[in-house]
C-alpha cells in the first residue's frame, strides 16, 4: 500500500481484527489464497534492501539490509506463538507519556499507513506456549488414540493459522514495511535439514501440526506454507541494529546470510542458538562491521529463548532478548537513536 484509501485501511484492520477474535478455524481457500499471494511476492523480493542470491539468480536471499534505505522508526515484534491477539493490540497501540511515541496520537497501524515505520517480526508464529500447556496435552492424547483434529487440536490450530494470516494480509498490504523473519518453528513439515528440527516441547508438536495439516486440509496447502516459510529472510540490518529470531551462533557476514539457502549452519545459528552457544563477541562483531550510525550505542535484538520481565541481556549487553511468552510486548527503535531496553519496550 504506497498510497492508502479510508476504504483500504477499514477493510485490512476488519480483516485483522476478526481473525484475532477467530473462533472457528480459518478455510482452506483462505488460508491458500492468503498464502499464495504472499509467496508470489516473496519470490520477487528482489530490492533494494533484499538482493538476489548471487549463485542462483532469481533467488531472493536471505538478508534484509536497510542500512542505505530511508530511514524510519522500528518495531520489532517477538515470537507470537499463536498468540492471535497481538497483532490487532499492536496495530491498535496508541502510545502514552512515557512511551517512545510520545509526541504521536496515531496508532502504530495508522503511522505504517503513513509510511513512518516498519515493523519485523521475529518469526515462531506457530505453537502457542506455557499457558496452553493443558490444551497440548489433552491433543496429544486425542492424538495417542487416532484423532489428529480432535477439538483440542482445532483449538491450538485456529489461534495458530488465525496469526499466520494476520501475518500474511500485512506482508501482502505492506510488503516494504511488514517483514517477518523465519525462527525455529517456520518448519510446518517437521523436517530435519536445511538447518531444520523437528520440534517437540511439551509433547510432539511438530509431529502433530504436521499431520493436523494433512488431514485437515490437504497435501498442497501444507506446500504453500512450506513454500512461505522457506522464503522467509533470517536478519535483517540497520544504522543502530541488527535482529534475528535468535542470537548468531557466530558471525556471520552480510554475503553469508543472504546465501544461507546453501549453508543449513547459517539457517540453523539464526534460528536454534541456544543461550551460551553462540561464539563470544559474534553480535558484538556483526555490529561493528554492519552499524554505520557512529555515537550511537547499536544492539542486536533477538526473541526465540524466554526471558523474565521486559528483556534479558546477553554478549556484555550487546544482545537484548525480549520474548517474553506470557506477556504481549514489543521494541520500538527511533530512526535517529539507540536503543534503550529502559525506555523502549512496550506492553500491549
Amino acid at each position: 500500500m504506497n498510497t492508502v484509501s479510508e476504504e483500504e485501511k477499514q477493510s485490512v484492520l476488519k480483516k485483522i481484527k476478526a481473525l484475532s477474535k477467530a473462533k472457528k478455524i480459518v478455510s482452506k481457500k483462505e488460508l491458500f489464497s492468503l498464502c499464495k499471494e504472499t509467496v508470489e511476492i516473496l519470490q520477487n523480493e528482489i530490492t533494494s534492501y533484499r538482493h538476489a542470491v548471487e549463485e542462483i539468480d532469481g533467488m531472493p536471499g536471505s538478508l534484509l539490509d536497510f542500512t542505505k534505505s530511508k530511514k524510519l522508526d522500528l518495531i520489532i515484534v517477538p515470537d507470537l506463538h499463536a498468540r492471535k491477539e497481538l497483532i490487532f493490540k499492536l496495530l491498535n497501540y496508541v502510545p502514552g507519556e512515557k512511551a517512545v511515541l510520545k509526541n504521536s496520537a496515531k496508532t502504530v497501524f495508522e503511522l505504517l499507513c503513513e509510511n513512518k515505520l516498519r515493523i519485523i517480526f521475529l518469526g515462531d508464529i506457530l505453537h502457542s506456549e506455557s499457558s496452553q500447556k493443558k490444551r497440548w496435552y489433552d491433543a496429544f492424547e486425542a492424538y495417542e488414540n487416532g484423532d489428529m483434529v480432535s477439538q483440542a487440536m482445532k483449538d491450538e490450530m485456529t489461534d495458530g493459522l488465525s496469526a499466520l494470516c494476520q501475518i500474511l494480509i500485512l506482508k501482502k498490504n505492506f510488503s516494504e514495511n511488514v517483514h517477518c523473519l523465519k525462527g525455529n518453528h517456520e518448519n510446518i513439515k517437521n523436517e530435519c535439514s536445511d538447518g531444520n528440527f523437528a520440534f517437540h516441547k511439551f509433547v510432539s508438536e511438530g509431529a502433530m501440526v504436521l499431520d493436523f495439516m494433512v488431514e485437515y486440509y490437504d497435501a498442497k496447502t501444507l506446500e504453500m506454507i512450506s513454500r512461505f516459510e522457506n522464503l522467509l529472510p533470517l536478519a535483517a540490518f540497520f544504522e543502530n541494529v541488527i535482529t534475528s529470531h535468535a542470537e548468531p551462533a557466530r558471525a556471520y557476514s552480510k554475503s553469508e546470510i543472504n546465501s544461507s539457502i546453501l549453508n543449513p549452519e547459517i539457517v540453523y545459528g539464526l534460528t536454534w542458538t541456544k543461550n551460551d552457544e553462540a561464539q563470544s563477541g559474534s553480535a558484538e562483531k556483526m555490529l561493528r562491521q554492519n552499524c554505520t550510525k557512529n555515537k550511537i550505542e547499536k544492539k542486536y535484538i533477538t526473541g526465540h529463548r524466554p526471558v523474565r520481565g521486559f528483556y534479558n541481556l546477553r554478549a556484555d549487553g550487546k544482545v537484548v532478548q525480549i520474548h517474553n511468552p506470557l506477556v504481549m510486548q514489543a521494541a520500538y527503535i527511533k530512526a535517529d537513536t539507540g536503543f534503550n531496553p529502559e525506555e523502549d519496550i512496550f506492553r500491549l
